[in-house]
């Protein structure tokens, strides 16, 4: 993650140190700055301070709440956003606590959408000469990644029930247990959905009206779920699954800390091929191989 990276320490409070910084700010196409907000214009190295010297001085600011959130001044930690912008309560057991995404989601999605920003405002000055200040906060970018879980609430004014390893809008879109693994079922239309039927040998489900359609299917999600893992968790994993991975089947993917569908990638959830048993080392070679 850190290659090709050059690193420099400077004590900003000493003279000799600041000037040297202002120098480097001078002289950049981009300038990246996370500190809490007012130190950096304290320090002389804000936006106004940067452009003065140099206009087409691309700037960004990255911070947790950003100047539009009180109090701006509060700084940024990846569960405490999680948990202010409703990210947490989206996720986790039905009938259990909130929990937060496995990885520091919010640094991450910070960190693209400031490389975005950067990168169009980039193109802009390199034609006009005109640089930019952008501002990117964690907790924006991550009710950002909302997406149809706040369009529901602000169209229905409810705030919208956590379904766990379902998915709030289709069924099924989800996880069943087999004899030694967890698999995830995508039928994400009801073509898909009728395939998926004849894959499992339950016809039964492909024609009962309460399943005919993929609103009706949410509508009956509990009835549907304790139906299908009659058969879903009746064999291995390898159960069926050939016959899943050919064109317009329902994706299929092992739910588990190794991917023997794709071992080139450490993707906990992936598209289904034929199975295999991972070696040992499965995860640090994947890892090496896509750093």
């Amino acid at each position: 993650m850190n290659r090709n990276k050059r690193s420099l320490a400077v004590d900003l409070k000493d003279p000799e140190g600041l000037a040297a910084v202002q120098e480097l700010c001078a002289t950049s196409d981009v300038v990246i700055q996370n500190f809490r907000p007012g130190v950096i214009d304290r320090l002389g190295l804000g936006y106004e301070q940067v452009s003065a010297r140099n206009p087409a001085v691309v700037y960004c600011s990255v911070s947790g709440f950003g100047p539009e959130h009180e109090p701006a001044t509060r700084p940024g930690f990846d569960i405490v956003v999680q948990a202010e912008s409703g990210l947490m309560a989206a996720t986790g057991p039905v009938d259990g606590p909130a929990s937060k995404v496995g990885v520091a989601l919010t640094d991450v999605l910070t960190g693209l959408n400031a490389a975005v920003g950067i990168l169009g405002a980039l193109m802009r000055a390199r034609v006009t000469g005109r640089g930019e200040d952008i501002s990117v906060s964690l907790v924006n970018s991550t009710l950002s990644s909302l997406v149809n879980l706040a369009q529901q609430a602000l169209v229905t004014g409810a705030e919208p029930a956590r379904v766990g390893n379902a998915h709030t809008t289709i069924v099924p879109y989800q996880v069943f247990p087999t004899k030694d693994a967890e698999v995830v079922i995508a039928a994400g239309n009801d073509a898909l959905y009728q395939r998926l039927c004849s894959a499992i040998d339950r016809p039964d489900l492909g024609t009962d009206p309460r399943y005919a359609t993929n609103p009706e299917r949410v509508a009956h999600r509990g009835n549907w779920s304790r139906s299908c893992p009659r058969r879903c968790g009746s064999g291995p994993p390898n159960t069926g699954c050939g016959s899943w991975s050919r064109p317009g089947s329902p994706p299929v993917g092992y739910a588990g800390c190794w991917t023997p569908c794709a071992p080139r990638t450490p993707t906990a959830t992936t598209s289904c091929a034929p199975w295999s048993t991972p070696p040992p080392d499965r995860w640090s070679r994947s890892v090496r191989a896509s750093a």
